[in-house]
């Protein structure tokens, strides 16, 4: 393992770190937060304490770290401006990482910045991801410097980030244990315990309650592997299918029949060269590599296929292989494959990629400044501003009025349930199906209490959820959205 470590000088990171920092403060100033984004900020904030997040939390699937992250963040404010906040500063880190340390030429790093996955989907979307990108870097850059302790920390919060950091973390633990173990096998034996323990403990973290709505099984079919294939390739090519509604699309998923098998073959078969060809001089990066993306796969297949947006960890994995490339430099190129055809091809579709995901990300900004992404918080307003009261509203479906009940300091009840949050609780008491009499008569009784009542809803096509057209009054509908089914339309009971 060499401990070189080459460092990009602060005076050409600064300029590329500012250009970055500007452009991704643009796409958050002008994002209005999804129900994905809200769901974990709404939970963080309805937590008195530690273990009350924890209790609140059981049913997501998710490890606790981000939502901890978010808890502490509340006790600032309460506001979604503390998530945009957290995850810019996070973004900001992990792209300062990548432009100071990473082994890659700078025209590369730019790349990767400007990237529709880095700059969009796991920048200006406010996940957990950024946070798995930035350890992810971490844990390398700290393993080349040899210090093995705070790579271990690194590591073990990394387990706790979502289930494709875990993935990502058990891959580069078994990095590090090798690491370790060259200098001493007392050692190595102590940091394989330390992790093992954080991936147990973050594995039951995952593991929903019997009561879970979504327990989820394993799959395993040969159309579980091709739609998993399909994800993989249209992964590679970000670009839309729909510009407006390009959020979860890539052309990829467009391709008519019979081409479609092959052209995403082709994308899995260059991808392959690709890792081959970035790991050429390291069986360490291979191996990790390698282990990384079929956990990845394999997880995708089998068990959760999961949308568009959850696949960038693929390419996250070809970026971190090839730094631990230049990590572990062992081997020799020798062969003609591998000087001159792996790397044509591997320039080739490099090029393709980055001007792909380039073309995916520029769209994505421009789509967020000309459109709300979602009108979740422009509803919120709305209602405020007619004073319009909650206890006068039924919201359908509850996924979608929790994401509006963020912004109101008195919930709607959600019109198929009892409930009235700002966020769902996945478990076997929430109801599914609405009931269009029972709707009614609840919006009746509103009515006869309050003078008025009032049922919003995603769809315009009253007759598809089970009412009559003279059952409402359209008062608004709300301009399209980037995301489709965060569309509302607000009626009036007749």
């Amino acid at each position: 393992m060499t401990d070189q470590m080459t460092l990009l000088s602060w005076k050409k990171v600064l300029p590329w770190l500012l250009a970055y920092a500007l452009v991704l403060i643009f796409g958050v100033v002008f994002h209005e937060p999804w129900r994905d984004e809200i769901q974990a900020f709404a939970l963080a904030r309805s937590a008195d304490s530690f273990v009350d997040l924890l209790t609140i939390t059981k049913y997501e699937g998710h490890p606790s770290l981000w939502f901890l992250v978010l808890h502490l963040g509340t006790w600032i404010s309460d506001s979604t401006l503390v998530v945009k906040i957290i995850h810019t500063s996070i973004n900001l880190a992990a792209a300062t990482l990548l432009l100071r340390y990473a082994p890659f030429k700078l025209i590369a790093k730019i790349a990767i910045l400007f990237s529709y996955f880095f700059l969009f989907e796991y920048g200006v979307v406010a996940r957990s991801y950024s946070l798995g990108i930035l350890l992810s870097f971490t844990a390398l850059i700290l393993l080349q410097k040899k210090k093995y302790a705070f790579s271990i920390c690194a590591l073990a919060a990394l387990f706790h980030v979502s289930i494709y950091s875990w993935i990502i973390a058990a891959g580069l633990s078994g990095l590090l244990v090798f690491s370790v173990s060259h200098k001493s096998i007392k050692n190595g034996v102590a940091t394989f315990s330390i992790l093992g323990v954080s991936a147990a403990l973050s594995f039951i973290d995952i593991l929903r309650p019997a009561d879970a709505q979504f327990g989820g099984q394993f799959q395993f079919s040969l159309v579980a592997i091709q739609s998993a294939l399909s994800e993989y390739a249209a992964t590679w090519i970000p670009v839309p299918s729909s510009l407006f509604h390009f959020h979860n699309s890539s052309i990829v998923h467009a391709i008519p029949d019979p081409f479609d098998l092959g052209v995403k073959l082709l994308i899995v078969m260059l991808s392959c060269i690709l890792l081959l060809f970035l790991t050429r001089h390291s069986k360490q990066a291979r191996l990790t590599g390698g282990f990384i993306l079929l956990g990845l796969f394999a997880f995708t297949a089998f068990r959760f296929l999961g949308e568009f947006r959850h696949l960038g960890h693929f390419l996250l994995v070809f970026i971190l292989a090839a730094w631990i490339a230049s990590i572990f430099k062992n081997e020799e190129s020798s062969s003609f494959f591998e000087k001159v055809l792996f790397k044509k091809i591997s320039t080739g579709f490099l090029a393709l990629i980055f001007i792909a995901q380039l073309l995916a990300a520029v769209n994505a900004l421009a789509q967020e400044f000309i459109h709300p992404f979602s009108h979740s918080k422009n509803v919120a307003e709305y209602l405020t501003n007619n004073n319009i009261q909650s206890e006068q509203i039924l919201g359908y479906p509850d996924y979608t009025t929790a994401a509006i009940n963020t912004y109101r300091k008195q919930p709607i009840q959600f019109a198929h349930d009892n409930r009235a949050q700002d966020f769902v609780v996945w478990d076997t008491q929430r109801r599914l199906r609405l009931k269009p009499t029972l709707v009614l008569h609840t919006l009746d009784s509103i009515k006869q209490q309050t003078g008025a009542a009032y049922f919003i809803c995603n769809s315009e096509s009253l007759a598809d959820l089970g009412f009559k057209l003279d059952d409402f009054i359209l008062e608004i509908s709300f301009s399209p959205a980037i995301i489709e089914d965060e569309q509302f339309y607000l009626f009036i009971r007749e």
